[in-house]
């Protein structure tokens, strides 16, 4: 079973659960060494599927963890 697969079936059992989500919300995400796997906005975890999940590639995101950003909110937004 590939590893989003396992992701889906997580989430569908939790998101199922009224005792562990709240109008099927929530997130759920995998990593592995080259991707994360993030629930998108507008998913329900109790049905999603493989195209609930946004996929990130994470060495285009670890730069973003060294950077040094602006404290000014304007700037750093733009």
């Amino acid at each position: 079973m590939k590893e989003i697969e396992k992701l889906v079936a997580v989430s569908r059992k939790y998101g199922a659960d009224s005792r562990f989500v709240i109008a099927g919300g929530g997130n759920t995400s995998y990593k592995d060494d080259r991707h994360l796997w993030v629930k998108a906005s507008g998913h329900a975890l109790a049905t999603i599927d493989e195209d609930g999940f946004a996929v990130l590639d994470r060495s285009r995101l670890a730069p973003m963890g060294t950077r040094l950003y602006s404290t000014d909110v304007n700037e750093r937004e733009a």
